[in-house]
């Protein structure tokens, strides 16, 4: 009179009419589903040899979910598996060339030159922040602009990313920079049972709060850009996004509750522009679609944080000239397809930047006294 279920070792009581679901709904040793694993091209095409690569690309991101800090963050994996993997983009970067690599730079030191530059900071309002990097080679005639965004938390307490990162996912390489060998050799085709055993350097990690920036160059742009993040379609010959940078600010409430907190996230501003600096970038553009480079998403606030990005681009306390010196052209873009949001940011933002940074200005070094 006992009634077994299949996948399940004891049996049924009898006293319960309807058993707890995890007797109908065992668990599986796979996280991914093999269809979350194929490009939305190769699903339904076949089926045998797709079903095999999909399952070899499960097992290969449930290890490496186990294994990096990154893939703990349930946004970021999730944008990874939807804005990356699903659409094709992650697969055709390895095909175009080898993962990206991630750096870390603490308590940045060096030499950079200013000398006299004319220097423009704007606010934008466009509907990609990516393009609006881009942009500026080809309108401001730069050479070597840089993009700045808020890093996604990896201390698994917060589940964030915003909405630049999400688009540097959809559109370029930068996934490739937090993937390891056996997790690349799995989306190529090429999983074995020594690759299983390759064990590669894990993408660096940042503390909230620490004067610190993850950067990557020369990135790969290879869609273009769609009414949604996943329509764009790719590119034969690809641009390149000459840097991409960015800082973890510290999850607080909505406000700063002691100056502490908020000279924290102003040595973290000096930091990232600092590595820009040291990168020779002669423009860069900083991601507002939630708040300024992510302020609100972690909840700093908006105008508080606005005057910290405007005091360290006037800063000339440790030298003859402001940062934005270092710079031909500094964009502040709201790029998020809300237009509430982008309004009262960008209203802020010329509020608290004023005249004084908006204006287009020439900034001349002190002149230097020779000896004959």
């Amino acid at each position: 009179q006992n009634a077994c279920v299949r996948g399940m070792e004891r049996p049924l009581s009898l006293s319960r009419t309807y058993p707890s679901k995890r007797h109908h709904y065992p668990r599986t040793p796979h996280e991914y589903e093999v269809e979350d694993c194929l490009p939305r091209r190769e699903v339904g095409e076949r089926p045998g040899g797709s079903r095999a690569h999909g399952e070899e690309v499960a097992a290969a991101l449930c290890r490496l979910k186990a294994s990096s800090p990154h893939m703990r963050n349930i946004d970021f994996r999730l944008a990874i598996t939807e804005h990356a993997l699903r659409s094709g983009t992650l697969q055709e970067s390895l095909c175009r060339g080898p993962p990206l690599r991630i750096c870390r730079a603490l308590r940045p030191r060096g030499a950079a030159c200013a000398a006299e530059r004319l220097s423009t900071v704007q606010v934008d309002c466009s509907w990609s922040a990516l393009d609006a990097a881009l942009d500026l080679q080809d309108e401001a005639h730069l050479t070597k602009p840089g993009l700045i965004f808020a890093a996604h938390p990896t201390d698994g307490k917060a589940t964030l990313c915003c909405h630049e990162e999400k688009e540097l996912l959809v559109r370029t390489n930068w996934a490739t920079g937090f993937l390891d060998p056996a997790t690349c050799a799995a989306l190529k085709g090429q999983v074995s049972a020594e690759v299983d055993v390759i064990e590669g350097e894990a993408a660096p990690c940042l503390e909230p709060g620490s004067p610190a920036c993850l950067f990557a160059e020369n990135l790969m742009v290879l869609r273009k850009e769609g009414q949604t993040q996943l329509d764009g379609d790719l590119v034969p010959v690809h641009k390149e996004l000459p840097a991409a940078l960015c800082i973890l600010p510290r999850v607080l409430a909505g406000n700063y509750p002691v100056r502490a907190d908020r000279l924290e996230y102003r040595r973290q501003v000096e930091a990232v522009l600092k590595v820009c600096c040291l990168l020779d970038l002669d423009g860069v553009c900083i991601g507002c679609s939630e708040g300024v480079a992510g302020s609100e998403l972690f909840g700093h606030p908006l105008r508080e944080a606005a005057e910290v990005w405007r005091d360290v681009l006037q800063d000339t306390e440790l030298q003859p000239t402001p940062l934005a010196a270092h710079f031909k052209r500094v964009v502040f873009v709201s790029a998020k397809d809300n237009p509430q949001s982008a309004q009262q940011t960008t209203t802020v933002l010329r509020e608290v930047l004023g005249d004084a940074l908006l204006e287009q200005r020439r900034y001349v070094g002190p002149p230097v006294l020779r000896q004959h």
